[in-house]
């Protein structure tokens, strides 16, 4: 079955079953849906070697009549991920991935949160936009109403209702458990996890997860209980600490090294410190990088594989594609053990 004989059950124009394969904006949805219908029901598949060829060669066009896909920023106080220490390498990534790929991608940025969800979506498709990234931090109460079903849509990093849509995010499992063989290696023994109950929810649980797997492994006196929402500084961080006695802490705040030194703690004599998302925030702690740069590349694939395969709106089976990230050995910890 070639797309000559789809065009001729279908009663189109070749460019017209091309445009309706690769999901293209510029035919109707109805169209493209019957077109869909009768590829299916005849049993057509796409030539991988073909499809490739077509986007190598969509790849070396030097420009682009308009933007294929979108960073969307959308509500009264929108994120721009460049200006952010957290996330400027998820757009790093995803810009590069983007432009290998033969993309133009670009951000949207609707500051008037007024702006209906439809006239949001008549935006979109009038620039030709066909893919959307929703990257964090993301507002779902400006998105609980907007119709994705003209776009391909991924989400970046963190997310804690992902919704029926494909991301790619920190393999935060993995990570915890990298951090704990790296202690390990160290010498540390008594492990203290401070995590309040958001950033629980929005790593997927998995940071909590491993952690309480990983004090299995040791015996019962060094074990410290992960409780949500310990105060991260003040009297109740000092309570805490003489209470525990960790020797070293896995967190993910920016501040706690400053608040340890208001309790009287030296970083890493006293206490080694170390951090789940290592950024400009945070130069020269120890902990883990992200990867980001990997993470947003990964959702433009995410993307590109919808485009071509014309798959738009929500997912039935959302795919869920995990970075691992690697241990930064900063100046917060102290070294590994030598082996005698």
């Amino acid at each position: 079955m070639t797309i000559r004989e789809l065009a001729r059950l279908a009663n189109c124009s070749k460019t017209t079953v091309a445009r309706a394969l690769n999901a293209q904006s510029r035919i109707s949805k109805l169209t493209r849906q019957r077109i869909l219908k009768i590829a299916e029901s005849s049993g057509y598949r796409p030539d991988p070697n073909i499809t490739s060829l077509m986007s190598r060669l969509r790849a070396r066009k030097t420009h682009k009549q308009s933007v294929n896909i979108a960073w969307l920023r959308y509500g009264e106080a929108p994120a721009v991920p460049q200006t952010l220490p957290w996330f400027k390498n998820l757009w790093v990534g995803a810009l590069n991935r983007a432009e290998q790929l033969g993309f133009t991608l670009d951000q949207v940025i609707e500051k008037e949160s007024t702006t209906t969800p439809e006239r949001l979506k008549k935006i979109l498709l009038a620039r030709g936009i066909v893919g959307l990234l929703d990257g964090p931090p993301r507002l779902e109460q400006y998105f609980e109403k907007f119709d994705c079903s003209p776009f391909a849509v991924a989400l970046l990093g963190d997310v804690d209702h992902a919704g029926p849509y494909p991301r790619s995010s920190a393999h935060y499992f993995y990570n915890t458990g990298l951090l704990f063989e790296e202690l390990r290696l160290r010498g540390y023994r008594r492990v203290g996890l401070l995590l309040g109950s958001y950033l629980h929810q929005i790593m997927g649980e998995a940071v909590v997860a491993r952690f309480q797997y990983e004090q299995m492994k040791q015996g019962e006196k060094e074990r410290i209980p992960w409780t949500p929402d310990i105060p991260n500084e003040g009297k109740g961080l000092s309570d805490w600490m003489k209470r525990w006695k960790p020797d070293v802490l896995i967190c993910a705040d920016n501040r706690l090294i400053k608040a340890l030194s208001a309790c009287g703690y030296r970083v890493p004599e006293d206490v080694g410190v170390l951090h789940l998302n290592l950024a400009e925030d945070v130069a020269g702690w120890s902990g883990i990088d992200q990867n980001h740069q990997t993470i947003g590349a990964a959702g433009v694939d995410l993307l590109a594989d919808q485009i071509h395969r014309g798959e738009l709106g929500k997912s039935l089976v959302p795919k869920e594609v995990f970075i691992p990230g690697f241990f930064v050995a900063g100046g917060t910890v102290r070294g590994r053990k030598k082996k005698l």
